[in-house]
């Protein structure tokens, strides 16, 4: 078994950003020796402090399946990869952060759109925005292949920057909190290929994914058991997957929950 997991809303509270109530399904993963993958729109610098912080050494997908890392030694065997970077073996699949900022610059002037990203705030402006501490806030601007709109758009104003990103071979991707725009990526494309990889290291593979957001469909629709957690309202996410386990708890509670309950059904 592995597990890819989203981040914000559904492991880490959406408020604090803690996974204190999902301790209990984490030491069972440990002890179990099953693989926990990050699947997250945070960047890699978020990941790793949070990856290091719980101890986890597996492979991690950035930025909704903007690129893919994996530890140099992680598999036995050679694959191919974009890149190596630290210890990292890099599977890349978005288009590079300065191309979507200047595209989205472009859009500003040509549509008449009010756009503010990550790129146009401060640290302390993101802070204030999200509740990050410092640390976190800086870690969230070192964005490689997604950009973060922070701003309120109405209805219109969202099909209209579709429509304009689209002409531009780039597309908008609703999160638990705000939009990400990014190239032709997701989560699901990476997620399919590191399946693989784990199906070459270790035979037959039971992926599991769990999410509570637009933007988890992608991943959701590729693995063998997608899992659902409720959001900070109550409700789910309108996902419509024939095998779709809907989890009864908000973020890292249903988490917990779902998890546990998986565990003790497959043994």
């Amino acid at each position: 078994m592995i597990i890819f997991t989203d981040l914000d809303g559904t492991l880490l509270d959406r408020a604090d950003y803690s996974y204190g109530d999902a301790e209990p399904a984490l030491k069972l993963l440990k002890a179990k020796g099953i693989p926990l993958i990050f699947c997250s729109s945070k960047t890699t610098a978020e990941q790793e402090a949070l990856r290091k912080e719980m101890g986890l050494s597996h492979p991690f997908i950035v930025e909704d399946g903007g690129a893919t890392f994996i530890e140099k030694d992680y598999f036995r065997f050679p694959y191919t990869h974009g890149r190596k970077l630290d210890n990292y073996h890099v599977i890349e699949y978005g288009t590079p952060y300065e191309e979507i900022r200047r595209i989205l610059k472009l859009i500003v002037c040509e549509a008449g759109l009010e756009i503010t990203g990550y790129g146009d705030m401060s640290v302390a402006q993101i802070v204030d925005k999200t509740g990050l501490n410092p640390k976190a806030a800086a870690r969230a601007k070192t964005r490689q292949y997604q950009e973060t709109i922070v701003n309120h758009m109405n209805t219109e104003e969202i099909r209209h920057l579709d429509q304009a990103l689209d002409a531009y071979g780039l597309r908008l991707s609703r999160g638990t909190r705000f939009y990400g725009v990014m190239g032709n990526n997701d989560k699901g494309r990476a997620a399919v290929d590191l399946i693989e990889l784990y199906r070459r290291e270790y035979g037959e593979v039971l992926a599991v994914g769990i999410g509570d957001s637009g933007n988890d469909r992608p991943l959701l629709s590729v693995v063998d058991k997608p899992m659902l957690v409720r959001k900070s309202d109550s409700t789910w996410e309108n996902i419509n997957h024939p095998d779709l386990i809907r989890i009864d708890g908000i973020g890292p509670v249903g988490w917990n929950c779902g998890v546990i309950e998986m565990l003790s059904s497959t043994g």
